[in-house]
């Protein structure tokens, strides 16, 4: 329904369980679903264009023809698309670095901008155009941690330098969940440094720390600072460094 200060609100006996944050209040609100499946609230008295709410700001499970994603998101943190299979992470594209996600390969002349044609006569029918996961890498820790995965090599999973496979049984029988482990304890403080990885996706930063301000140089200073710190990265465009 719409409440009397022109917002949108589902009611549950005279409990409020759902409030549409609305961009402004519209003098005589009416709600409408277009042909798109976008839900909107607009205001019948104004001339201005756009909507006071619409449920296409507020994508679930499902995309539709007609939804954006954009990189204008104010909130803390780094764009990342995740798709769940209830709790269970099964694929991620990666961050967003300002040009693309990470985990989504890019041509390598960046003089081209690729453009998407799809010349199939129309059958009134939804298309597969592209799909994710579209390869066995795609698949969310396929190769467990401390690992990379090569969807075009005979064995895809490989431990980094300096790690070996956590279970070799498993490993033999290409089990590759249970990821890679350290051949030796790590000594951040004497002697160990970072291993430079290129054409990778950046990694699942459940935990990382930001700054802005420092140099790659800095950066390094400061992981090797605590033996807990796994990786560190610049990202490509702002020049901000990451810290997981």
């Amino acid at each position: 329904m719409i409440s009397r200060n022109t917002n949108l609100v589902i009611i549950s006996g005279k409990s409020i369980i759902w409030l549409a944050n609305s961009s402004r209040v519209a003098s005589n609100p009416v709600l409408q679903i277009l042909d798109s499946g976008n839900l909107v609230l607009v205001d019948n008295m104004s001339t201005t264009q756009g909507y006071a709410w619409q449920s296409f700001d507020y994508p679930t499970d499902t995309m539709l023809p007609g939804m954006m994603m954009v990189d204008d998101n104010d909130s803390d943190g780094l764009a990342d698309i995740v798709a769940l299979e209830g709790a269970r992470k099964r694929y991620r594209l990666g961050q967003w670095n300002g040009m693309h996600f990470s985990g989504h390969q890019k041509l390598p002349n960046p003089i081209f901008k690729p453009v998407f044609v799809f010349k199939q006569q129309r059958k009134d029918k939804w298309n597969l155009a592209t799909m994710f996961p579209l390869d066995t890498c795609d698949e969310y820790a396929s190769c467990g941690p401390n690992s990379i995965c090569s969807p075009n090599r005979p064995i895809r999973c490989e431990c980094l330098r300096g790690f070996a496979p956590k279970f070799q049984t498993d490993w033999d029988f290409q089990d590759w969940s249970g990821g890679c482990t350290r051949t030796r304890l790590l000594n951040c403080q004497d002697g160990d440094g970072f291993l430079s990885l290129r054409g990778v996706k950046y990694p699942d930063m459940l935990r990382f720390w930001l700054n802005t301000t420092m140099s790659l140089g800095k950066c390094k200073v400061e992981c090797l600072k605590n033996c807990s710190c796994t990786a560190m990265l610049i990202h490509p465009l702002l020049m901000e460094a990451l810290v997981v």
